[in-house]
């Protein structure tokens, strides 16, 4: 039964993952990436990959990008048929040169106990001092980062957008 002039239906949303997904650091070298590969294909169940990597591993020294690891795994998946979504870690994954160039760290500890890095001390950087707009250095250089790593992704899109989250 309808209400008033109630739709009939609701406005549809993109899809949520559905099936069985994992969530998966990005594999370090070619050992790792065979390994990972012989796992995943070897799950028939498994839907996709939730991939993450860090700022730091992604660009190394300010304004050169490399997204070779992020290529390599990403080929892989395509080639089992497995979807993916990947996640960039900024805060304690932040590059050095970050702070070099101006931004203020905030220090503190991995707290999660079931980590391996529980009681560690760990740097972030303050939010504001990559955001303030006395900053602009840092928020043009964001811009061409998410730019860059959508650019990279693009070339090979199953359903025409990639799902990247910033975490």
């Amino acid at each position: 039964m309808l209400l008033g002039n109630a739709p009939a239906l609701a406005a549809q949303s993109p899809p949520l993952l559905s099936g069985l997904w994992v969530t998966q650091k990005m594999p370090a070298n070619d050992f790792e990436l065979s390994s990972f590969a012989k796992a995943v294909a070897a799950n028939p169940n498994l839907t996709g990959i939730c991939l993450h990597i860090g700022w730091k591993d992604i660009e190394k020294q300010s304004g050169k990008l490399d997204f070779s690891a992020i290529d390599k795994t990403v080929e892989v998946l395509r080639q089992i048929g497995r979807k993916y979504e990947l996640s960039v870690k900024p805060g304690a994954e932040t590059p050095a040169y970050v702070y070099e160039e101006g931004a203020k760290p905030f220090l503190t500890r991995a707290n999660n106990p079931h980590r391996p890095n529980f009681g560690q001390k760990l740097t972030i950087p303050v939010p504001t001092a990559v955001t303030l707009a006395g900053q602009s250095r840092f928020r043009s250089h964001g811009t061409q980062f998410i730019s860059e790593i959508s650019r990279a992704l693009s070339r090979s899109l199953e359903d025409g957008m990639p799902r990247i989250r910033f975490v």
